[in-house]
């Protein structure tokens, strides 16, 4: 009974094998049409039409820090699974401070900056992301003192695309690590080189 039954396993595992090729097979074509279409019409269409506009955001307002980050895109679609583009920075942020004497302290700045960026899709709907992010902004040291300086953080990270209006356009979560990131110097009167508190960054956007 048990070889029986192991002879019948190994038969039934045959033919789904069988027909698996077979499936394979009859499905390349279909396949390969599919991509030679994609590539063609990829290979037609202008510059303009290659073109996508969008870009990041985030908001957060608090008791302590409050935060605007807007930041406009425009990107070339390589391929259809490869982008790179360029845009503009803009932040805006708060932090207010309670001083053990009972004093208070508020500090807001206005950053901005340029933007450079690549994009991958891994595969749909996940993508690789890498971006270089030159930024001017106000630094402090412990001490209070103030200076305008530039920031060069390097992201890198990915994210999910949603996409809609037949893959055209899309919203996405993006998750990135500042690779260049610096930590405030114990030296009381350095000025940090990284405005950002933390090395890693969640943004919300969109491109059509």
């Amino acid at each position: 009974m048990k070889k029986a039954t192991l002879s019948f396993l190994i038969l039934f595992v045959m033919c789904l094998s069988v027909f698996a090729q077979r499936r394979t097979k009859e499905m390349d074509p279909d396949r390969t049409e599919e991509r030679e279409m994609a590539r063609s019409n990829s290979d037609t269409k202008s510059f303009a039409e290659k073109l996508t506009y969008g870009g990041n955001f985030a908001v957060g307002f608090g008791n302590v820090r409050s935060t605007v980050f807007i930041q406009p895109l425009v990107g070339y679609r390589v391929t259809d699974k490869t982008m790179v583009g360029t845009g503009f920075t803009y932040i805006y942020w708060s932090e207010k401070y309670l001083l053990t004497n009972g004093t208070r302290l508020e500090f807001s700045d206005n950053l901005w900056g340029l933007n450079f960026f690549a994009r991958q899709v891994l595969f749909s709907p996940l993508f690789a992301h890498a971006e270089y992010q030159p930024t001017n902004f106000t630094s402090y040291n412990r001490l209070g003192d103030s200076k305008r300086v530039w920031s060069n953080p390097l992201y890198l990270g990915g994210g999910i695309n949603q996409s809609f209006n037949n893959g055209q356009s899309g919203a996405y979560i993006l998750i990135v690590y500042d690779v260049l990131w610096q930590d405030r110097s114990i030296d009381p009167t350095s000025f940090s080189r990284s405005f950002m508190p933390s090395p890693w960054d969640i943004r919300f956007g969109i491109l059509f």
